[in-house]
């Protein structure tokens, strides 16, 4: 199984995407994906989501645990910043999707 650092260069590489067109994306420094992947040092969640949204992978993908990139990422999406009313409209859509009757 691939590491966090070969995984993220892989794809980066195979975007065709320069290190700091990568970090630009994330408003960070092309040193922290450098640092990245050279094993250097991991990112912080909030990053390793962003890198999952970037390459429509999951972060499971990513970090090793997966070996295939087109895996489904989880079932499960994180709402903490959404308001109470924003997030019973997804549960509505959902439900909607599951019973289209």
């Amino acid at each position: 199984m691939a590491s966090f650092a070969q995984n993220l260069k892989n794809l980066r590489i195979s975007r065709h995407l320069t290190q700091k067109e990568l970090a630009q994306r994330l408003s960070l420094t092309s040193s922290v994906i450098s640092a990245y992947e050279n094993n250097i040092r991991m990112p912080s969640y909030d990053v390793l989501f962003q890198l999952a949204s970037v390459f429509h992978c999951s972060c499971d993908y990513l970090l090793g645990y997966a070996d295939d990139e087109k895996a489904l990422p989880s079932k499960y999406i994180d709402v903490s910043d959404l308001t109470d009313r924003q997030i019973q409209a997804l549960l509505y859509l959902a439900d909607t999707f599951r019973n289209p009757s």
